[in-house]
């Protein structure tokens, strides 16, 4: 059995989180996590809604049920230019430093 990273929930389903996305070129080499679904989720979520706001200057809901709404969102990060691809790989960073409390 498995415990989550960030609540230490003990379950047999979990998912790996890549400290950067993958979407957002991340690899293994920067870290990842088991994260229990939920937790996961706040990651994601946190870390697509932020780069959307600094990089793209938009305001996006990211309390949808349905991740499938936020595909278009994650599709406009993934293939964005170089620059904009660099500025929310820094954001993913920082906010799994906050995320996990690390320094």
């Amino acid at each position: 059995m498995i415990k989550c990273a960030k609540c230490n929930k003990k379950s047999i389903e979990f998912e790996l989180s890549h400290d950067i996305p993958k979407y957002m070129g991340g690899t293994d080499r920067d870290g990842r996590h088991w994260l229990c679904y939920e937790c996961h989720d706040t990651y994601e979520r946190r870390v697509l809604k932020k780069c959307m706001e600094i990089v793209f200057n938009r305001k996006i809901n990211c309390n949808v049920k349905d991740r499938r709404y936020l595909t278009k969102y994650i599709n406009l990060i993934k293939y964005s230019c170089y620059y904009k691809l660099k500025r929310c790989q820094k954001i993913a960073k920082k906010i799994m430093e906050d995320f996990y409390g690390k320094k």
